[in-house]
């Protein structure tokens, strides 16, 4: 921070060396809540709208399910979660049992469609067969503010 530089391009390829990951973006909260406000600001015009998916997993009575449940579902839920969302969609760890992810589309029917993929999904890999990945989906710009929910 104490360095001046004037090459534009130096600071271009210092952004750009870490090798980028494959899959969705994983991030901490507090980064995940400075990215929702920079949608915010970046979609209000361009007729997309941000989507807030919350992925839950419960046991089948509907309660947090114990610890030691959790700790491997929760891996295999990221994973998942990596490699079913586009590589722009963002998402992070929200409590012990629920993830939350950002996505960008274009519209209602798009967003059912993830919901209905990453439930299918979550059903085809038996993740766990004494948990149930509850989710939702809601727009948070745009016109409408319809949930999805499976």
């Amino acid at each position: 921070l104490n360095y001046v530089e004037l090459d534009v391009h130096k600071i271009m390829v210092d952004l750009t060396s870490q090798k980028e990951e494959d899959g969705a973006f994983y991030c901490e909260y507090s980064v995940f809540q400075r990215i929702y406000q920079l949608l915010q600001r970046t979609v209000e015009r361009s007729g997309n709208k941000v989507y807030v998916a919350l992925l839950t997993l419960a046991d089948f009575n509907g309660s947090v399910p114990r610890l030691h449940q959790l700790n491997e579902s929760m891996a295999q839920v990221q994973n998942l979660l990596k490699h079913s969302l586009r590589k722009e969609d963002i998402y992070c760890k929200y409590s012990k049992s629920q993830w939350v992810a950002l996505l960008v589309l274009p519209d209602d029917d798009v967003s059912q469609a993830v919901v209905t993929r990453l439930d299918s999904r979550y059903r085809s890999l038996m993740i766990s067969k004494q948990l149930k990945l509850h989710i939702t989906m809601k727009s948070v710009l745009g016109k409408d503010n319809n949930m999805s929910n499976l």
